[in-house]
């Protein structure tokens, strides 16, 4: 019986990569031509394929009739890029250069709730798919009693135990918390998400965020992740990359040489003043 794991070798492909073959007008033949060069490329350790020959792509279940037509119609269209005197072949990850329309019944903001939908999940409901799908629970209306169990049990010690869970995006974020810092928050981990091998993980990265946050008070957080952002274009995380090291280390030498400094808000300046104001009276005066 086949029991592939997570330690076996596997394509590494960036999320955002995985939505546009989804939800892009692609046909079966187009996708399995997409399939076959990243098999033969990323899933090899390489940015390119080599095929010499294009019957290869017939072992993609491509009609040798229909072959050039398809590369031509994607590399047209800025999905592929060709170097055919090399029979070198390279998915155009900058996706924004693509000119395939989205499927008619796409929508952003239904694939992000779809997204949240999967990323809040009950951990008792969870438990109880991973036994059923261990068989150790055999009838599915004995998982479904238990499901609904656990979830009104769920219900009733989360909320003595904690504040609501509002979803922002893609992302929690604890309702507790100041409407500026989850902004924040939230912009932080959106950053992240974009960076190309970035092992996006919502509770590492988001305590991450606090950490720094309270190590580096007078750092602007979100200028300083970009700009750790943008030099990973030109120098890319790799398996062996220690990323969330390297952002604190960045974040460091940032504090280091005085740069993203922290702007301060009109209001916080004001509320300042009123109570130096308060403290010391007619000695406070303000000069424009």
């Amino acid at each position: 019986m086949a029991n592939p794991q997570p330690t076996d070798s596997h394509l590494r492909l960036a999320n955002s990569i995985l939505e546009q073959l989804l939800f892009r007008k692609l046909t079966q033949n187009q996708l399995n031509i997409i399939y076959f060069i990243l098999r033969l490329s990323y899933a090899c350790g390489k940015k390119f394929a080599v095929i010499k020959n294009k019957r290869k792509f017939e072992l993609a279940g491509i009609n040798k009739n229909y072959i050039t037509e398809e590369l031509t119609y994607l590399i047209k269209n800025k999905v592929l890029i060709v170097y055919p005197d090399l029979n070198v072949y390279v998915l155009n990850k900058n996706y924004e250069e693509w000119t395939i329309p989205y499927k008619k019944g796409f929508t952003q903001k239904a694939f992000n709730e779809a997204v949240n939908e999967n990323l809040n999940i009950n951990p008792q409901f969870m438990e109880c798919v991973h036994n059923l799908l261990t068989r150790s629970i055999k009838n599915e209306d004995t998982f479904h009693n238990l499901c609904v169990q656990s979830e009104a049990e769920n219900i009733d010690t989360e909320q003595e135990a904690a504040p609501p869970i509002i979803s922002i995006n893609n992302y929690n974020y604890n309702a507790s918390s100041s409407s500026e810092e989850s902004e924040q928050k939230k912009n932080f981990l959106a950053e992240l998400s974009r960076v190309e091998n970035y092992p996006i993980d919502e509770k590492k990265d988001s305590s991450l965020f606090d950490s720094l946050n309270k190590d580096y008070p007078d750092l602007d957080l979100i200028d300083a992740i970009k700009a750790w952002a943008v030099n990973k274009l030109d120098n890319p995380l790799d398996s062996k990359s220690n990323p969330r090291s390297q952002i604190r280390t960045w974040f460091k030498k940032g504090q280091e040489w005085q740069q993203y400094p922290k702007k301060q808000n009109v209001s916080d300046l004001n509320f300042s003043l009123e109570k130096a104001k308060e403290e010391f009276g007619e000695a406070v005066r303000v000069v424009y």
